[in-house]
Order: C-alpha cells, then structure tokens, then sequence
C-alpha cells in the first residue's frame, strides 16, 4: 500500500465518521435513546406496582384465613 492508497483509505473514514456524527446530530439520536430509557422506566415500575399489589393482597387474603 502505498501513501495514496493510505490517504484515500484515511480520508474515506474520516468522511464516515462525520457522516455519521451529522446524521446522529440531525436526527436526534440521544434523544430516541432517552425516550426509549423513559419507557422501559415506566413499564418496569408498572410491573413493580402490581407486584407490590399482589404480594398485599395475599398477605391479606392469607390473614383473613387464619382468623
């Protein structure tokens, strides 16, 4: 390989990257990252909601046994 080719090759990855540091830019990638982090947050605490709920109500139905 000689210094061209190395140039060439070096200049193509450089133009990768900044086009994938603009389409990142522009299309707000961060932002889709948070939002699905958002989601997943609210699900998982729904899911811990109604397994709080359930774990009460059983206790509660096993008191209510016992009397």
């Amino acid at each position: 390989m000689n210094r061209r080719e190395l140039f060439r090759f070096l200049y193509g990855l450089g133009l990768g990257v900044v086009a994938a540091e603009t389409y990142e830019r522009l299309y707000n990638i961060p932002a889709l990252e948070r939002a699905f982090r958002k989601e997943i947050e609210y699900w998982l605490s729904q899911y811990l909601d109604a397994k709080r709920k359930t774990e009460d109500l059983s206790s509660r139905l096993k008191k209510v046994k016992k009397k």
